[in-house]
C-alpha cells in the first residue's frame, strides 16, 4: 500500500523513475505522466499568454502566482498609465488565484518589454521611476 505522506510518496516516485526496478505498468507511471502533462500544459498557456502580451502596447504589466502544480496570471495593456494596468493586471491575477486555490500571492513579472520578477526592490522602484503614476510601495 502506499504512502499518503507526501515526502514519502515523493521519495518512492524518485526511486521509482531513477531506478531500473519500476515496471512500465507501474501505477505511479500513469500518475506521473499525468503530473507532467497538466505542468507542460500550464507552463505551454502561460507561454502562449506571456507572447500575446508581448505583442500589446504600451503601458502593460503582467502579474503572476506560481502554485505547487498551477499558476495564476493576469495581465493589462494598452492602458492609459502604468498604474492603472498594473493594477487590472493585479486583480485579474488575484481572481485566478483565489479559484485556483493558489497560496502564493501574485507579484509582479513584468512591466511594458521589462521582466522583473526577479529584480530586487531597489532596482525596481528605478525602473519605475520613469512611469510617474506608480507608487513602488504599493507594488504587487
Amino acid at each position: 500500500m502506499l504512502s499518503r505522506h507526501p515526502l514519502q510518496f515523493g521519495a518512492l516516485t524518485a526511486a521509482c523513475l531513477f531506478s531500473a526496478g519500476c515496471a512500465d505498468t507501474s501505477p505511479l507511471k500513469g500518475l506521473l505522466e499525468a503530473v507532467a502533462a497538466a505542468r507542460n500544459a500550464e507552463t505551454g498557456a502561460f507561454m502562449k499568454s506571456f507572447q500575446q502580451y508581448r505583442q500589446r502596447a504600451p503601458y502593460k504589466a503582467l502579474v503572476l502566482a506560481r502554485g505547487d502544480s498551477n499558476w495564476a496570471w493576469g495581465w493589462a495593456a494598452n492602458d492609459p498609465t502604468m498604474n492603472q494596468a498594473i493594477h487590472s493586471a493585479s486583480e485579474h491575477c488575484e481572481n485566478s488565484r483565489v479559484r485556483q486555490h493558489i497560496k502564493p500571492p501574485c507579484r509582479l513579472y513584468a512591466v511594458d518589454d521589462d521582466v522583473v520578477a526577479d529584480y530586487t526592490r531597489v532596482a525596481l522602484k528605478q525602473l519605475l521611476a520613469r512611469y510617474a503614476s506608480v507608487n513602488p510601495d504599493s507594488l504587487p
